[in-house]
């Protein structure tokens, strides 16, 4: 029964004076816990808290911790200066490597086109003919200088004026005039450009109408007097011009002088100057202007009472438009129509708004008044009706914009259909439109592309029909599945400002921004108030970016937490931090590359790429890590990294190639410019899109995208992009569309970077929780986390959640899935994601982690899920001897001993009958007055024990106490007790603390001289004849029948059961023989002991009592 062994582990003697706590927590145990260290912070891509105050919430059973997950460039949280430097303290992660061994060597991701379609039509640049004269005509073109092109192909010349009237000269020469300010007219010569000035008699001129005359030309003025409220009063004068001098000013007879019109209208037709104008009575009366002599011919009634009309002129006939019929008559009796033309019937012209009209020599130009407009799905023809009758025919199949010009002829915007307009020419003598100019085509511009981690994200600038772009950053969320699936349209992102852009006069535009990952957004530079560079990140801009003494600079690259940016003045290279706003590195200008937390640096030597840990602990700040030297045949001129994989390039012209440092060979890419993928790079060579396999070096074209030459620092970034954490491809197709295509090579394993170090501990009724944060190198389709015992066993806590793009963060209240706290100790977790791509295996994380100050394992005095043993010595000091988990007790330092306990008292140790997540102590006086003293786990007053309070008196009629553990269920320490007729009686513990009334369990207990708590549950009762029994519960509150363990426990003067000492999950049993030895019989998990017994050490007889 009881075979000696040889050998065991100190005894409990030794210099307590010269001991610390933390030399007996050795590697075994858990390290000392004074003060828990600060909870680092999980960053996430938006919600950014300081460290005391993680971001978690507590799910509906109540143990879960699950910290809220949300996009970056799609939602934005706030923070302050506070909280970031807090967040200085947090426990930081090593550099994100990642895996670069492919997920399965046959799996590539299936084909797609997700097409993101622009989120406006595309319009036509008003561009538009302005003065058409009789050798050429204006083109204006909105924000730039009006041009004068010549009919006859010549070339086109800035237009100096914008032209009110054409003037032939005696000389033939037709002038361009107009009122360059108050007191001077501008003439410019259509065929030369060259140009005179006309200063006017005065100021307040302004010009109604012009013609040529035998000796030079006449001008109609009118002189605007009056006010709004009075009513303004027009005088008209004519002024005669010889060359370049005003040689008369009349005033005009046969207009009543201070006529108040409310409407006005003038034209010239055959040699004289024409006003038409509302009357009061309502009439509307024409006046025709002889341009020598001032008089002033006046038709009343020209236009019948009421009616709606267009005024018609050409050199040669006057006349007005109604309801599809034309009246012409002659200039030179405007009294007497000449000519009446109906448009056919098949037109349909039955109001005066139904058409608008302009005359040719031989023709009507007829088209709907309200025309059509480019690319409106309705079609408007331009008609033509022969003065002389007959039927209407289709000069053009849609059109817009019809307009007489000065030369008898017509100008109109129009084309064979829809969508492809032009500007046309009628010329005066009628017949088919020649075109002038095509009218551009303004498409909604797309650029500044971004894909990080399933967000979309880019610059839109939509043009208005002058050309001017509205431009701001849309975002949109692609799903997280092997297939992009876009939620909604692209929205707005955030309420900072969006990185600046450069657009030439074609609208192709650029942006500096560059975005590593959706925790800091897009990096980008702006100039602040004196000129100086600043560099801001999305998610804190807020906080004013970082400025820097430098100029004309631009983003490198950018990572979660690091931003490269290279000056264009002073030749340093800064790496930044955002979320800190301050420079971490100063040096002069390299080819850099981030990937997390590592820097990597082209060296001068052939093919070396330095590493720099830019999230060092070291105080000292970034540190070096080893170098890499690839197989690079030059010093290196570009670098990027992915994980295992360099990109490096030895310039424009090549060699190129990606390194795998996994590997440690490279596999040669074609030169130019790149941006490399997971396991792949692409290019953009002519008008295709290419993709190289890093592993193979295969390139094949994955999409046609014609090559803007106009971009000189490049289109990548611009205008197509790789997702470097899912092996997407984004470009932007002419339309301005947002194709979403794969790569078509074999992603990476899926791996994880840990936001913070993973706790290996933490005090679970603290609200210290556990917590868990992985940056994802790629999306997953859900998450499992579960904890069960280090020992073995099934799981006691499961937490799911859903598909992911960036980040797993949870964590662990040290509860099981019911909501109540576990029992004190080690425990193991496992995390698994499979990817949502279905390609390559699950991510699995595995550790453990001590739960502390959770629900209190018997016997557990440390809070460390290790039994230990109480011992008091005949002084009266009480030692609380640490089990270590190898299966012996340490040595008690001067934190866990405490004197001046009573030396006659009796002592059980009962469980945590406080609710405080310690197990407390009972005492027992000589006078029978029971003390509960409460447990504490922290040092160092563990010996101490905390407050007490009496239970009550009479308890010295009891000659046995010992607590079972819970035999009634209710999760609370219970306290049986024997009188001295044998009798057992059951006290439970309640929910204050103390102990409820006895209830009788069963008499006949005489008969044992040694009972012990199991902490198993039940009893444990040596008989006089030394065998040892086993007392189960029974569920009610009672005790099975007993089971007989074995004999020979005579030998013993103490048994004691403290728990498990091996962490092997099963309660062990500790005696101690008459000569001070203590031993070790291992609990078997059924209630039983196992041979041989351990000897742990001599010179135990050194306490009375040992509990």
């Amino acid at each position: 029964m009881r075979p000696e062994t040889a050998g065991g582990l100190s005894g409990p003697g030794g210099s307590h004076t010269s001991r610390r706590l933390a030399a007996f927590f050795d590697a075994a145990r858990v390290p000392p816990r004074s003060t828990p260290a600060p909870v680092p912070c999980m960053r996430r891509p938006v919600l950014r808290t300081p460290c005391a105050s993680p971001v978690l919430s507590r799910t509906g059973n109540g143990g879960i911790f699950v910290a809220r997950s949300a996009s970056r460039a799609l939602r934005k949280g706030s923070a302050t200066r506070g909280g970031l430097a807090l967040a200085l303290t947090c426990a930081l992660a090593a550099p994100f490597l990642g895996p670069a061994v492919p997920a399965s060597a046959e799996t590539a991701p299936a084909a797609y086109d997700v097409v993101v379609p622009p989120s406006a039509a595309p319009q036509l640049l008003y561009e538009r003919v302005g003065f058409a004269g009789t050798t050429g005509y204006e083109r204006i073109t909105p924000g730039s200088p009006a041009s004068w092109i010549a009919y006859d192909g010549g070339a086109s010349r800035e237009s100096a004026v914008a032209p009110q009237f054409g003037i032939r000269g005696p000389d033939g020469t037709e002038w361009l005039a107009t009122r360059e300010n108050d007191t001077t007219m501008r003439l410019v010569d259509a065929a030369s450009g060259a140009s005179v000035a006309v200063t006017l008699p005065g100021g307040g001129y302004h010009p109604v109408a012009a013609t040529g005359t035998p000796d030079g030309w006449t001008m109609l003025a009118v002189i605007v007097t009056g006010s709004k409220a009075a009513g303004y009063v027009y005088t008209y004068r004519l002024l005669a011009v010889h060359g370049t001098t005003v040689v008369s000013d009349t005033p005009v007879t046969g207009i009543p002088q201070g006529l108040t019109t409310g409407w006005t209208q003038t034209a010239e037709s055959g040699g004289r100057m024409l006003v038409v104008h509302d009357a009061p009575d309502g009439r509307r009366d024409l006046i025709l202007l002889d341009p020598l002599t001032g008089v002033a011919d006046t038709v009343q009634g020209f236009v019948p009472n009421g009616r709606r009309y267009q005024l018609i002129t050409t050199p040669d006939a006057i006349g007005w438009y109604e309801e599809g019929t034309l009246h012409l008559m002659s200039p030179a009796d405007p009294r007497t129509e000449t000519r009446t033309v109906t448009l056919p019937a098949e037109l349909h012209a039955d109001s005066t708004d139904s058409y608008q009209i302009a005359l040719t020599g031989m023709s009507v130009l007829a088209l709907s008044a309200y025309g059509s407009g480019w690319n409106d799905g309705r079609s408007a023809p331009l008609y033509s009706v022969p003065l002389a009758g007959g039927p209407a025919t289709e000069l053009l199949p849609d059109a817009g914009d019809l307009r007489a010009s000065h030369d008898g002829g017509a100008t109109v915007h129009g084309g064979p259909d829809g969508g492809s307009w032009a500007a046309y020419r009628v010329p005066p003598g009628g017949g088919a439109p020649t075109e002038l100019f095509p009218l551009r085509k303004l498409t909604q511009v797309r650029y500044g592309l971004s894909l990080t981690q399933g967000v979309l994200g880019f610059m839109e600038g939509t043009p208005d029909s002058t050309g001017r772009l509205t431009t701001a950053r849309r975002y949109q969320d692609e799903g997280v599945g092997a297939v992009p699936q876009p939620a909604g349209a692209p929205h707005a992102g955030v309420p900072i400002q969006d990185p600046p852009s450069t657009c030439d006069a074609q609208n192709h535009c650029t942006t500096g921004a560059v975005v590593g990952s959706l925790n800091s957004g897009a990096a980008y530079v702006r100039p602040g108030a004196d000129g100086k560079d600043v560099v801001y990140a999305d998610d804190y801009a807020q906080f004013g970016g970082i400025r820097l003494d430098s100029t004309g600079g631009h983003v490198v690259d950018a990572s979660e937490n690091f931003v490269v940016y290279d000056s264009g003045s002073n030749g340093k290279q800064y790496v930044l931090s955002p979320a800190f706003a301050s420079v971490v590195l100063t040096r002069p200008i390299a080819p850099a590359a981030l990937w997390g937390d590592t820097l990597w640096t082209a060296s001068a030597t052939k093919g070396r790429v330095d590493q720099t840990d830019l999230r060092s602990r070291s105080t000292a700040g970034p540190v070096a890590r080893a170098s890499v030297t690839t197989d690079a045949p030059c010093a290196i001129k570009e670098v990027q990294a992915l994980a295992t994989w360099l990109y490096w390039s030895c310039g424009p012209n090549g060699p190129a190639g990606v390194y795998d440092r996994a590997a440690g060979k490279s596999v040669a890419v074609p030169a130019g410019p790149a941006l490399l993928g997971d396991g792949f790079v692409l290019r953009h060579p002519g008008g295709e899109l290419q993709v190289t396999d890093s592993r193979t070096g295969a390139t094949r074209t994955v999409a046609q995208l014609p090559a803007e030459p106009e971009l000189a620092g490049g289109d990548r970034r611009v205008t197509w992009t790789v997702d470097k954490f899912r092996g997407q491809i984004a470009y932007v197709a002419p339309d301005a569309a947002i194709h979403l295509i794969p790569s078509g090579t074999v992603p990476s394993a899926l791996s994880g970077q840990d936001q913070f170090d993973v706790p290996t501990s933490f005090e679970a009724r603290m609200m210290q929780d556990w917590e868990i944060s992985l940056m994802l190198s790629g999306p997953v389709a859900s998450w499992k986390l579960q904890f069960r015992p280090a020992a073995g066993g099934a799981p006691v806590s499961t937490t799911t959640g859903g598909a992911e793009r960036s980040e797993i963060a949870t964590g662990w209240s040290g509860r099981d899935s019911a909501g109540h706290y576990l029992p004190v100790g080690r425990y193991a977790w496992t995390l698994t994601a499979p990817p949502a791509s279905g390609i390559g295996p699950a991510l699995v994380r595995t550790g453990t982690v001590d739960v502390h100050h959770g629900l209190a394992l018997p016997h557990d005095y440390s809070d460390d899920g290790i039994g230990d043993l109480l011992g008091m010595t005949p002084t009266g000091r009480l030692d609380v001897r640490p089990g270590n988990g190898s299966g012996t007790v340490l040595p008690a330092p001067l934190g866990l001993q405490s004197s001046r306990w009573p030396t006659g008292s009796r002592y059980v140790a009962i469980g945590d009958l406080a609710g405080t997540g310690s197990n407390d102590l009972l005492v027992r006086s000589p006078a029978g007055v029971l003390t509960r003293y409460n447990g504490t786990t922290n040092f160092p007053n563990i010996a101490t024990f905390g407050p007490h309070i009496t239970i009550g008196a009479g308890w010295n009629i009891y000659n046995a106490l010992t607590s079972p553990g819970d035999l009634t269920g209710d999760g609370r320490p219970d306290l049986v007790a024997r009188d001295a007729a044998g009798v057992l009686w059951r006290y439970d513990g309640t929910a204050t603390g103390t102990l409820a009334s006895r209830v009788r369990i069963c008499a006949g207990w005489q008969g044992y001289n040694m009972l012990i708590g199991d902490p198993a549950g039940g009893l444990l009762a040596r008989d006089t004849a030394g065998v040892l029994w086993r007392y189960s519960p029974d569920g009610k509150g009672g005790l099975l029948n007993r089971v007989r363990l074995g004999g020979g426990w005579q030998g013993y003067t103490s048994l004691t059961a403290p728990g498990d000492l091996t962490r092997d999950g099963r309660p062990d049993l500790l005696a101690r023989d008459p000569a001070g030895v203590l031993w070790r019989y291992n609990g078997d998990g059924k209630g039983s002991y196992l041979t041989p017994r351990v000897r742990l050490g001599a010179g135990w007889q050194m306490y009375t009592t040992l509990l």
